[in-house]
């Protein structure tokens, strides 16, 4: 066999071995990141129910739980209602904006999302409601 044959045989041989070592490292590197997912596939409905908590705490403030009652007669100094739960004030409410009509939840128990101030008397706390259940 000639000599140049030689040389184009094994220049052959050499980007066969080398591709198929850039296949091969490729293919690890996919399959590791792919292998180990950040997020569990199957989660508790507790799990996925804490999850959503913190997303809209996150987004829409601190939450509250009670019975919502209109602030009929000034009976307090700030805020058009406020919550109570077990007859004992949590906390006054204020709409952060027009959206939130907070009339249609009057007597009823809610779930209240928002910032939360002190008054401009400092006796008691106001929360601005960015969102209400």
């Amino acid at each position: 066999m000639r000599t140049s044959y030689k040389v184009i045989f094994w220049i052959i041989i050499g980007i066969f071995a080398f591709s198929s070592f850039i296949a091969f490292t490729s293919f690890s590197i996919v399959s590791n990141q792919s292998s180990t997912p950040k997020e569990p596939l199957i989660i508790s409905q507790q799990e996925r129910d804490a999850q959503t908590a913190a997303k809209i705490e996150s987004q829409y403030g601190k939450s509250l739980e009670g019975v919502l009652h209109k602030n009929e007669n000034g009976q307090y100094s700030e805020g058009t209602h406020y919550l109570e739960a077990n007859g004992i004030l949590l906390i006054l409410l204020e709409s952060s904006d027009k959206t939130i009509d907070l009339d249609n939840y009057d007597g009823k128990d809610v779930k209240v999302w928002g910032e939360t101030l002190m008054t401009k008397a400092g006796d008691n706390s106001i929360m601005k409601v960015t969102r209400i259940e």
